[in-house]
């Protein structure tokens, strides 16, 4: 959410306490019941608690401006949502892109399963391809043995013709 120092110092000059019910309220975006307007004060604070705000804004500034920077660097990580727009209107903006993650991610990890899955097969059929040549290897020899009996048999057996 997008927010100048400004608008964060203005929401909390905003906010009020039901001193009955203990029930907070914003005059803007929040504000009490009509009945419950007599019982409506400012929330106590103390100078000290302005200047932790100060401190607190200046301290997220600072690192939100490295986050940001390092966010950046990664196409369609960042969204941004205007803190001017009404609080109804930020929430439905969150849901949507809280959606959009979701079923991104899900997508992705669709993609993750299927490609370890192609994996998987591409490493089942690299094994069976290597347990075939090793058998066709082991029938070569078989056969080459074969045939070396089958040629050092009839070498061996052959009648030799005498010409007359």
């Amino acid at each position: 959410i997008e927010c100048d120092p400004q608008a964060v110092f203005a929401r909390l000059e905003g906010i009020r306490i039901d001193r009955e019910t203990g029930e907070e309220y914003h005059l803007e975006t929040n504000p009490p019941p009509n009945e419950r307007i007599p019982f409506i004060d400012p929330p106590v604070s103390t100078s000290q608690d302005s200047a932790q705000v100060h401190v607190s804004v200046q301290a997220f500034q600072r690192r939100w401006k490295e986050a940001r920077r390092w966010l950046e660097k990664y196409p369609d990580t960042l969204v941004t949502i205007p803190a001017g727009a009404s609080i109804e209107d930020m929430v439905e903006q969150c849901k949507s892109i809280v959606e959009e993650t979701a079923q991104a991610t899900q997508e992705h990890f669709m993609h993750v399963h299927e490609a370890e899955r192609i994996k998987t097969t591409i490493a089942e059929v690299t094994k069976a391809q290597e347990e075939h040549n090793l058998a066709r290897d082991a029938q070569k020899k078989q056969l080459l043995q074969v045939y070396m009996e089958t040629v050092s048999y009839t070498h061996l057996t052959l009648p030799t013709k005498r010409i007359v």
